[in-house]
């Protein structure tokens, strides 16, 4: 049987591969706020991402042999914290692990880089994700 991997990814790349899984990964609970935004809203947002200048990312896929069956991505917020943006794993690949060892992963690698916190936010009713960072430790 194989077995799941965690790969630390481009951020640009894994973006690209995640584009068309989205939709099947958060249709039942999540809508984008970006796609609520107005055109000036956008604008803003554009304008004050460039003041960020280059943040760390941290990009990780989870894969199945070569299927892409989950990911990671997160981001430096401050000089101490990196948060995670977005993750997710495919509704037939859940309850296997997949989003613990890829938290794990998200762990380790934070702390190789530095950070002293890792953030997250979820939905209020995701016990899915809520649990496996509780058990983890986070608060």
């Amino acid at each position: 049987m194989s077995e799941y991997q965690i790969k630390e990814m481009d951020p640009k790349l894994l973006n690209e591969q995640i584009e068309a899984l989205n939709e099947k990964a958060f249709r039942s609970y999540f809508v984008s706020p970006a796609k609520l935004m107005n055109e000036e809203e956008r604008s803003h947002r554009d304008r004050l991402s460039r003041n960020l200048g280059e943040p760390v990312q941290i990009a990780l896929g989870a894969y199945l042999e070569d299927q892409l069956v989950g990911w990671s991505i997160s981001k430096q917020s401050s000089g101490e914290r990196i948060h995670t943006k977005i993750s997710a794993v495919l509704p037939e690949h859940r309850g296997k692990g997949i989003y613990t060892k890829m938290t794990r992963e998200l762990l380790r690698i934070a702390k190789e880089k530095g950070f002293q916190r890792v953030s997250s936010t979820h939905g209020m009713t995701n016990n899915a994700v809520l649990v496996p960072k509780l058990k983890l430790g986070f608060v």
